[in-house]
């Protein structure tokens, strides 16, 4: 027997109200929710923290060239990473860039933006803005070209910092409203300064930045937990993104709550940091292990050359998304498959004992099996791995318990969502059971409320006649964000009057307080790269294809890429069908490639005339010759009922993700 049904995640309290569960809270902290990180109160207080206790350890890594196709990692100790923060803050101050800061309750909001991959200047400018109270406004590529202007109006940015690769992308921008400064990690050339400066952009190096904070250094600014860490900007279902006001009491309490769910950090780690910072789980696991002292290093830049930075870097900490984790799991799959005789014999008994230990002891290692077969596998991750961890889509337990065992570590799975501060549950690294998103962090509860229309309820019980509710994921504490900035309307939607937030997923609670997602309320999902996903916006676009009248865009959230159920014009497709020369019926055409190839090329266009990114685009298509209306897939006012389409078009959709990654 593992040890997966004996530990307890979450613990009932209070009473019970109608039409939802009881409210659950880590059994580490049933009467109060956590609200610091050993004792601190801001990130701000966090790092200065680890500051005192760990000076000279390694903070910050960045990748140096050597020569030819030769790199090492240049390290800034906790102490050189302060100072130069001091002189990026004071320097901001000294060049007067945030002119005129926003108001949000009644507390000013010096907003600082930033455009760029994760570098060492990205993390130091996140310090310098928490030592002088700025908020960080970080953007990135997948939020859309035409995002950025309304981003640009919205906050009302004076200063923008960039990376060189990211220069071509602002100067097509067409509204820089109050944007004055691009502030450039890098060396630009003359010609594209000349093109900032003939758009009344001012161009200043980083480096004089730095000089002019070096000439006065202020003192910090003194803050609350209130106080607005940072923004992160998430797709909005009509294309335009929320900006999540996040305060320091939402990352300091996620951060502090790690501990209480049994994830050792400490000044000895080591960790690679190449997903992208401005999502949110990516920055409160980096936070973390800065507030422990660990060492961030910093990817060279380039995802397709990961094992590179990999094998240097050698990290002890290893978090990423499901698409890459099966990749690795194809990968010596295949390889372990490919064996032949006695290596193949021994191969498959070690995996089949480890998975046996696994299963019923919980045990990743195994000293025999991996001195002899595993010791070459855990190198496809560095060999030093003490944890991986996953936590921006689900993940099958085949690839779980794979991976534990190829790579020797324990596999830990989160759930969160950029409102709740990224990680609200995880499981732990004990646990012989999966499916599951483990226990709620130690600063929030949570609860489920009944979702009738879908047939999910709180009394639910299971088939051992036990009570496993389930319904809507509620959450509250000292994760859950400011709001929407500047949209009150769309905060109240997702904030209700007692402080609860309504993640749009559907859950059930196991019997030992361990939560496992099963469903969407919302018209939004999750890719396995871990982008949202807008279908509605999408399903506009499509039906202004010719010949296209109805659309169901869908995408499971284990899977790469989007897929559609279209719904043709019947005369239109007829036409066609003449035009290729076939004498088929209606129905007969939908299922001709010729013609589900031509409608895929059509709304691959359409998707691209209107700016979808490459995530947004389906890339597969089933032809569907009856209306949604027809088999009652839509509502009385005519709206798709998405819950039903995908259990209606179910076969059709696993022959679309056949095959597929």
């Amino acid at each position: 027997m593992g040890q997966g049904q004996s530990l307890v995640y979450a613990v009932p309290v209070g009473e019970k109200k109608e039409g939802e569960s009881h409210i659950y809270r880590n059994p580490t902290h049933v009467t109060k929710l956590l609200d610091n990180f050993e004792g601190e109160k801001t990130v701000q207080g966090m790092f200065l923290r680890a500051c005192r206790l760990y000076p000279d350890n390694r903070c910050i890594g960045r990748q140096i060239s050597t020569g030819q196709n030769s790199k090492h990692y240049r390290y800034l100790t906790y102490k050189e990473v302060k100072q130069n923060a001091e002189y990026l803050g004071s320097g901001i101050i000294n060049l007067n860039l945030i002119p005129k800061p926003e108001i949000f309750e009644d507390q000013p909001l010096k907003m600082i933006g930033v455009f760029s991959k994760n570098r060492e200047e990205w993390l130091i400018l996140d310090i310098a803005n928490t030592f002088y109270g700025n908020t960080m406004i970080p953007l990135y590529e997948t939020l859309g070209f035409e995002s950025l202007p309304y981003i640009f109006e919205q906050t009302q940015l004076s200063t923008l910092f960039i990376s060189e690769s990211n220069a071509q992308t602002i100067l097509k921008v067409s509204n820089y409203h109050a944007l004055k400064n691009i502030i450039c990690f890098d060396e630009l050339n003359q010609e594209i300064i000349e093109k900032f400066n003939q758009k009344g952009l001012k161009v200043i190096p980083y480096e004089q930045v730095i000089q002019a904070g070096q000439a006065k250094i202020h003192a910090y600014t003194e803050l609350t937990e209130n106080n607005i860490f940072t923004f992160s900007y998430t797709s909005g279902t009509t294309g335009l993104p929320k900006g999540v006001m996040l305060r320091h009491k939402n990352f300091v309490s996620v951060s502090g709550g790690v501990v209480f769910q049994g994830i050792q950090a400490s000044e000895k780690d080591v960790y690679l940091s190449y997903l992208p910072l401005p999502h949110v789980l990516e920055r409160f696991v980096v936070i973390t292990l800065l507030g422990y002292g660990s060492t961030i290093c910093m990817y060279g830049g380039d995802v397709l050359k990961l094992n590179q930075d990999l094998q240097m870097v050698k990290p002890t900490l290893f978090m990423s998304v499901p698409r890459l984790y099966f990749r690795i799991y194809t990968a010596i799959k295949q390889k372990f498959e490919s064996l032949q005789g006695v290596q193949k014999k021994l191969c498959d008994q070690a995996l089949a004992s480890k998975l046996y230990y696994l299963k019923n002891g919980g045990h990743v290692e195994h000293r025999f099996w991996d001195n002899l077969i595993f010791k070459k596998t855990k190198e496809a991750l560095g060999g030093r791995v003490r944890y991986m961890l996953s936590g921006s889509a689900p993940m099958s337990a085949e690839v779980i318990d794979f991976l534990k065992c190829v790579i020797c570590a324990p596999f830990i799975e989160g759930y969160g969502q950029t409102e709740g501060c990224g990680g609200s549950f995880i499981t732990k690294a004990e646990d012989t059971m999966s499916g599951h998103v483990g226990g709620v962090f130690p600063n929030i509860e949570f609860k489920v409320i009944d979702v009738p229309e879908m047939n999910y309820h709180s009394t639910d019980i299971n088939e051992n006649n036990q009570i496993t509710p389930r319904g809507e994921i509620c959450l509250r504490g000292n994760a859950i964000f400011a709001g929407y900035y500047k949209d009150d309307e769309k905060t109240k939607e997702m904030i209700d009057k007692d402080g609860w937030i309504h993640s749009g997923d559907v859950g059930v609670i196991r019997p030992n307080g361990a939560l496992q997602i099963i469903d969407r309320v919302k018209n939004i999902f999750k890719l396995s790269q871990g982008e949202y996903i807008a279908p509605e916006k999408i399903e506009g676009i499509y039906q202004r294809v010719n010949g296209v009248t109805e659309a169901f865009v869908y995408g499971d959230s284990s899977k790469s890429y989007c897929i559609a159920i279209i719904v043709p014009d019947k005369q239109f497709v007829l036409n066609l069908g003449n035009q290729f020369g076939l004498s088929q019926t209606f129905e007969e055409l939908c299922q001709n490639n010729d013609i589900v190839k031509y409608f895929l090329e059509q709304i691959t266009k359409q998707g691209k005339l209107e700016r979808l990114n490459g995530l947004e685009n389906v890339k597969q298509l089933y032809l569907e010759p009856t209306s949604f209306v027809v088999h009652g897939l839509t509502s009385n006012t005519l709206k798709l009922m998405r819950h039903k389409a995908k259990a209606f078009f179910a076969n059709q959709i696993n022959k679309l993700y056949s095959g597929s990654d």
